[in-house]
């Protein structure tokens, strides 16, 4: 059996993950047991043992805390259970050394910043006047953020200006929103720039 323990179902990429697993295990006759956090590191390290006692053959974790894993990896240090993290990168890298059947699945951080980077980039100078609304010769952005506690969200948030303005294209953030991936907040934030700026 493979127990999945993810941040919480509300997320739209988390539940993506979960649909595209759920029907994987499926076709292959699998046996998944899911786990649902709630974005609560507590819930989450009280649902570690239970799911040991299940008598499970691997973790699959998708950790809400990133700077919680060394705890998640010592209790399935001490099950000498199989656990692999994805999609929210543990903090310190270096809790893989403390046990040998600890991993991490995922891209290169900086990676998605630098293809979007480069879509804008592109974007932008296949017909600058048409996206230079106001005639001030930079770009000017507003940015959505995932969450201060995911390395990925911060290395995206920074790679993706930095190519751009590596692509010679001067940039100016008008806003800035930490939205924690909630599209009510997300929305809120957006409206608010719309209205302030008269987008």
């Amino acid at each position: 059996m493979q127990q999945m323990i993810l941040m919480q179902y509300s997320d739209t990429y988390t539940s993506t993950v979960r649909s595209a697993l759920e029907k994987y295990a499926g076709e292959m006759n699998l046996d998944l047991n899911l786990q649902d956090a709630q974005n609560n590191q507590g819930m989450q390290n009280d649902q570690i043992p239970n799911v040991i006692s299940r008598g499970v053959d691997v973790i699959l974790m998708n950790i809400v805390d990133t700077g919680a894993a060394a705890n998640v990896i010592d209790q399935a240090k001490a099950a000498d259970l199989p656990i692999i993290f994805f999609n929210r990168e543990p903090e310190d890298i270096g809790v893989y050394a403390t046990y040998d059947q600890s991993r991490f699945v995922g891209t290169k951080k900086e990676d998605a910043g630098i293809i979007q980077g480069d879509m804008i980039a592109e974007l932008w100078n296949t017909d600058v006047a048409k996206y230079d609304r106001n005639g001030n010769g930079k770009l000017d952005y507003v940015m959505l953020h995932g969450g201060l506690d995911n390395a990925e969200a911060i290395a995206r948030t920074e790679y993706s200006v930095k190519t751009i303005e590596e692509a010679g294209i001067e940039v100016n953030e008008i806003g800035m929103q930490i939205a924690n991936w909630d599209s009510e907040k997300a929305k809120n934030a957006m409206d608010a720039w719309l209205a302030k700026n008269q987008l």
